[in-house]
């Protein structure tokens, strides 16, 4: 054992630094091997069979080509449940659990049925995790790409999730169209700035989507401007919008939002202090 974890940290630290290595090194054993942090104190001495050590080598071998460790193993946990993942969608992140969580302290005890829309729903971490904690909600998941799509729908099945539905839109072509009242609606959508490519991580440029990923410098918020109009539409009177943002477009994205006609307009930072997620009302009367 002590001899299979110092040769992954030395084949992971020609990537990484020492941190990550440390930590990847243990998230692997505890993972693929299902050996614990005491467990590996304990028994330094224990053998690792040719099957694990193989699975191992082929995973370190993904990870030193730059791969991310979620796309390697498939998968990412997401509050508190686990999400397939591929290359069709973005891999899960802690910002974006803050959103659920904000929309999930609201409609903690709704009376009525909550209809909630997911725009860009991806590996659907948003949709299937309210549809999961709201009682009496009632999701509906858009998503432009059929790969994002299968992917949602794989993970739909795998944690038992039913109250979703799954339509295939593109939303920068429906942004005045009458679709459904909706609740609530939510969106991760495409938010990096073509010119911020250079401060990124190369595995998030190489591997992840880029249709999910970035947006014209001349118009950096897109997304916000259409889904913004379609909520006029498709938003019951006082529905909520809830939206993850660039944390460099905060007060431009209120602004926005107030000038095509939303109010209560709230801005949070996320648990790195910066602006990321915001919540709007509508009020039609």
């Amino acid at each position: 054992m002590q001899k299979e974890k110092n040769e992954l940290r030395q084949k992971l630290a020609l990537r990484y630094d020492e941190r990550e290595t440390r930590a990847i090194t243990a998230y692997l054993l505890e993972e693929v091997c299902g050996i614990d942090r005491l467990k590996m104190l304990m028994q330094p001495d224990r053998v690792l069979d040719e099957t694990l050590r193989a699975r191992l080598s082929a995973i370190v071998d993904r990870l030193t080509n730059g791969e991310p460790l979620q796309y390697v193993l498939g998968y990412e946990y997401f509050c508190g449940r686990r999400f397939f993942v591929n290359k069709n969608v973005l891999i899960p992140r802690p910002e974006t659990a803050e959103l659920v969580e904000w929309i999930s302290a609201d409609y903690s005890n709704p009376n009525t049925k909550v209809r909630i829309l997911d725009i860009g729903t991806g590996s659907g971490c948003i949709a299937l995790t309210l549809a999961a904690v709201i009682n009496n909600s009632q999701v509906t998941a858009m998503d432009l790409s059929t790969g994002a799509l299968q992917v949602a729908k794989r993970n739909s099945t795998a944690l038992n999730i039913s109250n979703v539905d799954f339509v295939q839109r593109d939303i920068l072509a429906s942004s005045d169209e009458s679709y459904q009242q909706f609740d609530v609606i939510v969106s991760n959508p495409p938010y990096v700035m073509q010119s911020e490519r250079k401060e990124m991580c190369a595995n998030v440029l190489e591997h992840e989507p880029h249709l999910a990923l970035f947006v014209p410098d001349d118009d950096p918020l897109l997304f916000y401007r259409v889904i913004a109009r379609f909520g006029l539409k498709n938003l019951t009177d006082g529905g909520s919008l809830y939206l993850e943002i660039n944390a460099a477009l905060g007060a431009e994205t209120c602004s926005l939002l107030a000038e095509v006609g939303y109010s209560d307009i709230e801005l949070r930072k996320d648990i790195n202090g910066r602006d990321r997620i915001i919540k709007a009302r509508l009020w039609n009367n």
